[in-house]
C-alpha cells in the first residue's frame, strides 16, 4: 500500500530531529541515553501490529516502527568505537553484501512479490499470521538474490564508469549564489 507522505511524518520528524541532534557537540550523548528505551517501544509497537491493528493500519504502524529500528541501528553504529564488538558485527561480511545489495532488494521487492503472487507460486499471506513468517522466510532470500545480481550485472558496470570522469571540488553555497 502507498501512504501519504503526511502519514509518514513522524519518520520524517525524528530524521530532522536526529539530525540537529547530531550536529550538537553533545547531541551524540543525548542521544544514547533514550536508545534502549526507543528500541524497546518500537519493537513491542511492531509486534502489536501484527497482533491487534486491522491490515492498513498494522501496515502503517509497521513501516514507521521498522523505522524507528533502523535509526537506532544507525545511532548505536555511530556511537560504537571502531574497535567495538558492535563494529565487528555491522561491519561483517555479510551485512556488508546486504548493503552493497539492499538498493536492488528495495527496488526490486515489490515486482518480484507481484509476479510470484500473479504466476500462483507464493501467495500473499494474511497479516499477523504465522503464514507471513514462513512468507518471508521464502521471499527474502529471493530478494536478496535478485539484489545481488541487480549490483553484479547491472549497478556495478555503471560504477565503474566513474573513473572515466573528472570530478571538480564542490562549490559552496557562497561560490554557487555568486555565478
Amino acid at each position: 500500500f502507498a501512504f501519504h507522505q503526511l502519514q509518514r511524518f513522524d519518520v520524517i520528524a525524528i530524521g530532522g530531529l536526529v539530525a540537529l541532534d547530531f550536529r550538537e557537540r553533545h547531541g551524540m550523548a543525548t542521544l544514547g541515553r533514550w536508545l534502549m528505551p526507543a528500541a524497546a517501544i518500537a519493537g513491542i509497537v511492531m509486534l502489536a501490529c501484527f497482533a491487534a491493528v486491522p491490515r492498513l493500519q498494522a501496515e502503517a504502524l509497521f513501516s514507521s516502527a521498522s523505522a524507528y529500528v533502523a535509526a537506532l541501528v544507525l545511532l548505536t553504529t555511530l556511537q560504537a568505537g571502531p574497535g567495538s564488538r558492535w563494529a565487528a558485527v555491522v561491519g561483517s561480511w555479510p551485512l556488508r553484501r546486504i548493503g552493497m545489495y539492499s538498493y536492488g532488494i528495495y527496488v526490486l521487492h515489490d515486482p518480484l512479490a507481484d509476479t510470484i503472487a500473479r504466476f500462483g507460486f507464493l501467495d500473499y499471506p494474511r497479516q499477523g499470521s504465522i503464514e507471513a513468517l514462513v512468507y518471508c522466510a521464502k521471499m527474502v532470500p529471493i530478494a536478496v538474490v535478485a539484489g545481488a545480481l541487480s549490483w553484479h550485472l547491472y549497478e556495478q558496470p555503471f560504477l565503474r564508469l566513474k573513473s572515466k570522469f573528472s570530478y571538480g571540488r564542490p562549490r559552496d553555497a557562497g561560490e554557487a549564489a555568486a555565478s
